[in-house]
């Protein structure tokens, strides 16, 4: 771990320039991986980077910019991450206001300042799918599952992109990998349903949306799959009961964001 005060520290020592207060008055962490929990350090990055190199430069024999270049890899990674985060926030606040398309441009912006940070290729994916554009959505999710082997986020995403294209045994695979990298995930166990009815496996995706309300007792979509899949089975008192609870669900939502 190193630490955006230890930078401030190492940076005053080179030079007599002021250092911005704000910035010194707490300490942000920086993993040694490079992401930043911070985006208001951005600046303090920046002055730190800036004295670094002038006083890595400033030197000719070799061994003194070598002993500083592991700082230097570390505070241009910080900055990047930063940017990478300031763009997101962005794109989050344009998304909120319904302004996709910028928000789609601020997403790429983030993916370019950090292409190796699986979380701005998921938000450029989710926003792309929103944007009716499933086959680059596709493309972004298989990048953020590359980078996060481990993360089921990435996988569903993706089998539920690959379901808008028709591609339903393709999505059942990402499905399997999510639930075995997070057993509980009601999302993938409703997506697999999903998958299994266009299959024509009615019993099975029932058993499917069951198991996901299990999970999740307020997953309002997963109870109307499972209303309209027992309907389309011709249990009928059953199928009510489901769409029942999702109406009861819609309408507790409802009061809570009032």
């Amino acid at each position: 771990m190193v630490s955006v005060h230890v930078l401030f520290r190492f940076a005053k020592r080179l030079g007599p320039a002021s250092l911005p207060p704000q910035a010194m008055a707490h300490e942000i962490i920086i993993p040694a991986r490079g992401i930043l929990k911070s985006v208001s350090a951005t600046a303090a990055i920046a002055t730190c980077l800036f004295y670094i190199i002038d006083w890595a430069g400033s030197f000719k024999r070799g061994l003194m910019r070598k002993r500083v270049q592991p700082v230097i890899i570390l505070a241009t990674t910080a900055l990047l991450s930063a940017c990478a985060a300031v763009d997101i926030d962005m794109g989050q606040r344009l998304e909120a206001q319904g302004n996709l398309k910028e928000a789609i441009q601020a997403y790429r912006k983030a993916v370019e300042s950090s292409p190796g940070k699986a979380g701005t290729h998921m938000a450029l994916g989710s926003a792309l799918m929103k944007n009716g554009d499933a086959d680059e959505a596709i493309r972004e999710f298989r990048e953020a599952a590359r980078l996060d082997i481990r993360a089921s986020l990435p996988h569903i995403s993706l089998a539920e992109a690959l379901i808008k294209k028709g591609e339903f045994d393709k999505a059942k695979d990402e499905f399997d990998i999510a639930i075995i990298y997070e057993p509980t995930s009601a999302r993938a166990t409703r997506g697999i349903g999903l998958v299994l009815e266009q299959q024509g496996e009615l019993g099975e995706a029932i058993m499917q949306y069951r198991k996901a309300t299990e999970l999740d007792a307020n997953y309002i979509e997963a109870y109307e799959n499972l209303g309209m899949a027992l309907g389309n089975a011709g249990d009928m008192p059953a199928a009510r009961d489901a769409l029942n609870k999702a109406d009861d669900l819609k309408k507790e939502k409802e009061k809570q964001k009032r």
